[in-house]
């Protein structure tokens, strides 16, 4: 097979076309990308007044579908990448195009939309309400969207039975282990059918069988329900469960490679 290479053009909508082209320069395919930065740099000023490239002119495409794994130094840029995806952060110079929007230019509503219905999120700390049920955990979601309170509890108890916790739906958050509490964060994620899951450090506070059980969970959705994931980690061997590893050091992406069905060649 003829090895092929990929640029982006300009399209009509706010999603980055890809083509493929072969080395004679023939078409082969299009795509479109579901998560496109241009240029993008996130500046900070510090106290006495010096300029941190917290991002440094970063170019990014991510397709539908794809399973990605963002690692790097602490303090190297991985969060404020994903902080730019998921509108949670603007940047300083640039433009970030996620799932048709773009955000970069969004108001505070639309941005608000946007998170709600495009993307789940998925903290190390889980961020989850811990004198509350299990259930209500998950609701929250649903509770900024027109579902009804009796639909938003089925949806959560559906969302909780994908990620193996049919049996503790009436628990409360404090009375469940590290790793389930993990799983209601799954769960509040999924809940409302994301395109995006971001997530920063999952197994971070989790021992290394129930970590792998928690990227296992991630795998399964990513393959049955075609989410497209970005996921921070430290870790080697939670890296190495992705289909695609970013490294970025010193807020620069400084190599994008392919892992398994795929390639084990750098993207061009």
């Amino acid at each position: 097979m003829l090895p092929r290479r990929t640029k982006s053009i300009a399209g009509a909508t706010d999603f980055a076309i890809m083509v493929s082209l072969n080395p004679m320069g023939e078409l082969l395919f299009a795509h479109m990308s579901i998560i496109s930065l241009k240029n993008v740099s996130k500046i900070y000023r510090t106290a006495v007044g010096e300029s941190l490239a917290a991002l440094d002119n970063v170019n990014l495409e991510v397709e539908k579908g794809e399973f990605v794994a963002v690692v790097g130094e602490s303090g190297s840029g991985k969060t404020t990448l994903l902080n730019m995806i998921g509108g949670l952060d603007q940047p300083t110079e640039g433009s970030v195009l996620v799932d048709g929007h773009n955000i970069t230019s969004a108001g505070d509503k639309e941005l608000s939309r946007f998170r709600n219905r495009s993307i789940g999120f998925i903290f190390q700390s889980f961020h989850l309400q811990p004198l509350q049920t299990a259930t209500a955990n998950v609701m929250v979601p649903l509770l900024f969207t027109e579902t009804t309170w009796s639909e938003a509890r089925k949806k959560a108890e559906a969302s909780l039975g994908l990620v193996g916790l049919s049996d503790k739906v009436n628990q409360r958050v404090n009375q469940l282990s590290a790793g389930q509490c993990q799983r209601v964060a799954i769960a509040r994620a999924i809940v409302n059918n994301p395109r995006i899951l971001l997530a920063d450090e999952p197994t971070g506070n989790l021992d290394v069988r129930t970590g792998t059980e928690i990227i296992n969970q991630l795998k399964q959705i990513n393959t049955n329900h075609s989410a497209t994931i970005l996921l921070v980690t430290h870790e080697e061997d939670v890296a190495a469960q992705a289909r695609r590893i970013i490294t970025i050091q010193a807020g620069r992406i400084v190599s994008d490679a392919a892992l398994g069905a795929g390639s084990n060649e750098d993207r061009q």
